[in-house]
């Protein structure tokens, strides 16, 4: 992508349906976002990538099923991507990685499970939301310690947590929120500290937000959008106010946006 433009379209290969994207990051610190696959074995994948080329394709080993990837960041500020999981029990753990290379493993904590992890960042933090009361919290990490646990307290249900990134540039993470009447809204924040909250915009329940990322490398979060009949769009941010919007195409129905882990 070049901002509204698409430079270059590529099919990178074929893998079997047993085998899915469970993420996305640069773990090799080449500045290429490289992408985690899990088969239906448990067996975990990675390609390190050049652009749209793979450089290389791994296998780093098996883990149960009982156990989910559910984020990827940069636990221990290396400037490589690591990994998250969590088991059916709700116990938490972290892989420490340097590239293909397990370097640590480490059990961070439990939590119930009706709290689930809506997100992780480059800074290593941890996005949780209780799906029963609607709190929500964040896990300040330390590598593979909890170095602080922030409760922001309670959003209706209605409201989902549907993202994370950068909307204004200052360096902290903020959130993404939806609600079910299509509602979009955003939370800045200050490091732990939320700095203020807007409503954005309404979007018709046929668009799903796919990602997020910086579409036009101002610094900045942007959000995509996919419809139902596979049409791609973006509105580029400034924070919480949208500055362009943009539809890029048509994708169709079989193929979908692999955008987990995304900021």
């Amino acid at each position: 992508m070049n901002s509204t433009s698409i430079l270059q379209g590529s099919v990178l290969g074929g893998t079997p349906l047993n085998w899915s994207i469970v993420g996305q990051r640069d773990f090799d610190g080449d500045g290429n976002s490289d992408v985690l696959w899990r088969d239906t074995s448990g067996n975990l994948g990675m390609w390190l990538m050049n652009g749209s080329a793979i450089a290389s394709s791994t296998v780093l080993g098996n883990v149960p099923n009982n156990w989910s990837v559910v984020g990827t960041g940069d636990f221990n500020g290396d400037g490589l991507g690591d990994i998250l999981w969590r088991d059916n029990l709700g116990n938490v753990g972290i892989w420490l990685m340097n590239g293909t290379k397990v370097v640590t493993t480490a059990t961070v904590g439990n939590v119930p499970t009706n709290w689930v992890i809506a997100g992780s960042d480059m800074h290593g933090d941890i996005f949780w939301r209780n799906t029963t009361t609607g709190e929500v919290g964040i896990w300040v990490m330390n590598g593979t310690k909890i170095s602080k646990t922030v409760d922001f307290g309670v959003v209706p249900l209605t409201w989902n947590l549907v993202g994370i990134g950068d909307f204004d540039n200052n360096g902290s993470t903020d959130m993404l929120w939806r609600d079910t009447s299509g509602n979009i809204g955003i939370w800045l924040m200050n490091g732990t500290t939320i700095l203020s909250t807007a409503v954005v915009g309404n979007v018709p329940l046929t668009q799903a937000i796919a990602q997020t990322g910086d579409f036009n490398g101002d610094g900045k979060t942007d959000i995509m959008f996919v419809d139902n009949t596979g049409n791609v769009g973006v509105w580029f941010m400034d924070g919480t106010a949208i500055l362009t919007t943009t539809t890029y195409g048509n994708i169709g129905t079989s193929w979908t946006v692999q955008a987990l882990n995304a900021e």
